[in-house]
């Protein structure tokens, strides 16, 4: 398909983008980079959602569970992802938990 720094598709493509379970593994450049690029395949109005890996609150669990998944840090939290969305331009954005403690959240719209 393409990669997240070089979406092989036109300007205002697609009404809405999905992330899933992909946006910690990239480094905080890379995120910035990806965030403008959906951006520009957004028509107006068009939302992006990011769902991804948080850290449990819980240190002992944060531990146990970030061990056994092999990931050794989550490298953003839903709120850094949000404020890089918006960053990129962004409008509306808001981040959270979900109902699984390792989920979070994040969307937000194209101007």
């Amino acid at each position: 398909m393409g990669v997240i720094e070089n979406i092989p598709f036109p300007d205002g493509h697609f009404d809405l983008v999905l992330s899933s379970l992909m946006l910690h593994h990239l480094p905080d450049d890379l995120k910035r980079t990806g965030f403008a690029e959906i951006l520009r395949v957004l028509k107006p109005g068009g939302r992006l959602l990011a769902v991804d890996l948080r850290e449990p609150e819980n240190p002992l669990l944060r531990r146990i569970l970030m061990t056994l998944f092999l990931h050794s840090h989550v490298r953003s939290s839903p709120r850094d992802l949000a404020r890089m969305m918006e960053e990129a331009g962004f409008t509306g954005v808001e981040w959270g938990k979900t109902r699984f403690q390792l989920l979070g959240y994040v969307r937000g719209k194209a101007a």
